[in-house]
């Protein structure tokens, strides 16, 4: 269990700017509200020019600080939302659900304006789950039990508990579904809080290896958050292993993301007998609307968004997995001479 220290300093890594004027600020300059202390502030003017939005939000954000007085405080968003535990079904859910934050009004009947720090609290968490949810579903049969492998999943787990929320407060909203999620990757943290209701099986291992263990169950379903096929190439063997007719899903940062995956793709594609099936790459509209400062080399800083970009495919081998992973093999030899 993590301590309250702990839970707000991986929430504060988001509040390096101002709610009001939404400028990125060096945090040592930002001032708190006085009231709840967790909302920050540039100058007095974007406080006032923020104050119709988030006075609605300031008490929970208060009681929140003060200490959580139930689980339906939901206390790693940082504010309180009034979910009740109303079940949809995924068609309807999946038909009405354009963004993030329609989830809310959809399931808790609640009316968001969107305030900036209520995106922060809540749309990167849910950007997750729902992310699957919206896309993931419709590419299989209707099944009472959907089994969903999270591949690198290293890369969104950073003992962050709030994730872990949003994939069981998106499964108390399905009517007919039951969600299984594995969370598969060889850099998980052993001392993060992972499982969950939804949450089943936490596997610290590659994909590819995780597939020939005794336990290994089929995925119903793959997706991967922010992956980096380009960057690491050990993705390759996972990614050959993701047979079977399985959809595949992968998110990015930013739209060069996608550029990056899809000339991975037709890179390998032209060096050994696989095949990559894309059915769809741009946008996502299940994405976060927290921004993140991220630090580009020669470039400076620029804002990007967990989940902003989405790719759907599936993988097919021309001949055996070994055989493509030899080839692979003979290839990296190859160019390490060169």
């Amino acid at each position: 269990q993590m301590s309250e220290q702990e839970i707000r300093c991986i929430k504060q890594r988001h509040y390096s700017f101002c709610a009001g004027c939404k400028n990125f600020e060096d945090r040592k300059k930002l001032k708190c509200c006085s009231r709840c202390l967790e909302v920050r502030y540039c100058q007095t003017s974007c406080q006032k020019e923020d104050w119709p939005d988030h006075k609605r939000y300031c008490k929970a954000l208060t009681v929140y600080r003060n200490g959580v007085k139930s689980a339906e405080d939901y206390p790693c968003y940082g504010v309180s939302l009034p979910f009740p535990n109303n079940k949809m079904p995924v068609e309807v859910l999946l038909h009405k659900l354009n963004h993030v934050m329609d989830f809310c009004e959809l399931i808790g009947g609640v009316k968001m304006k969107q305030p900036l720090h209520v995106d922060l609290a809540v749309s990167e968490a849910l950007s997750f789950p729902l992310t699957l949810v919206k896309h993931g579903l419709p590419l299989i049969q209707k099944k009472s039990t959907v089994r969903v492998c999270v591949v690198g999943a290293e890369t969104i787990c950073e003992g962050d508990p709030a994730i872990l929320e949003a994939w069981d407060l998106v499964q108390a909203s399905l009517a007919g579904v039951k969600l299984e999620v594995v969370y598969v990757g060889p850099g998980i943290d052993p001392k993060a809080p992972l499982h969950s209701r939804v949450v089943r099986e936490v596997h610290r291992t590659t994909y590819h290896e995780y597939k020939e263990t005794k336990g290994f169950q089929k995925p119903d379903l793959i997706i991967m958050y922010h992956p980096g096929f380009a960057r690491y190439k050990e993705w390759l063997y996972s990614v050959a292993s993701m047979t079977d007719n399985v959809p595949c899903l992968a998110t990015g940062f930013k739209r060069s993301d996608m550029e990056d995956i899809t000339n991975w793709m037709e890179y390998i594609t032209d060096l050994i007998p696989i095949k990559f099936e894309v059915s769809y790459c741009g946008e996502n509209n299940m994405k976060s609307n927290s921004p993140i400062r991220h630090e580009r080399p020669f470039a400076g800083p620029c804002v990007i968004y967990k989940n902003w970009e989405l790719i759907k495919f599936k993988v097919e081998l021309g001949c055996s997995y070994e055989d493509v992973c030899n080839q692979y093999k003979t290839l990296l030899a190859e160019f390490g001479k060169e």
